[in-house]
């Protein structure tokens, strides 16, 4: 097995094997095995993984490989994770905010969506971007000129 994701806090990473993927633990345990691409796992329950199967699309499964939520994304900004256990998910190309337990945080609405450090975001909306936390729902707290994030 070849692995492709680092080990996150929790002691997890993605491999890719001869046919799929999986998750492993830091003794080298396969936890879940699967025939999906797994595209990052995060904490010690949820995994992202890329379906092939109608098009390009992320899914998340939990670690017994069960798909969790109905909801297909076409892109995913994953690395909110790390710091707050958040992801910026797009469908239908518009951005919103999940956590890990599926709620929607924000709606999928926004053209655009950047963390500035897990807790400021930079969000786009029509080509004017704002200066918003999730505390506010994303409401703008101030106007910006087009912000990229640091990470």
């Amino acid at each position: 097995a070849e692995s492709y994701t680092s080990f996150n806090d929790h002691g997890y990473a993605a491999v890719k094997l001869e046919k799929g993927s999986a998750i492993i633990d830091t003794t080298g345990s396969i936890i879940l095995s699967t025939n999906f691409m797994i595209s990052d796992v995060f904490d010690d329950k949820l995994a992202l993984i890329i379906n092939n199967q109608n098009g390009f699309e992320y899914q998340l499964i939990n670690f017994k490989g069960e798909i969790c939520f109905n909801e297909k994304f076409d892109d995913c900004h994953s690395y909110l994770c790390v710091k707050n256990n958040l992801l910026v998910l797009s469908q239908n190309r518009k951005y919103g905010i999940i956590d890990l337990d599926g709620n929607i945080l924000v709606n999928f609405n926004y053209t655009d969506i950047k963390s500035l450090d897990g807790n400021y975001f930079s969000v786009g909306k029509e080509n004017k971007y704002s200066l918003a936390t999730i505390k506010n729902n994303l409401k703008p707290l101030k106007k910006l000129n087009k912000i990229e994030s640091t990470q």
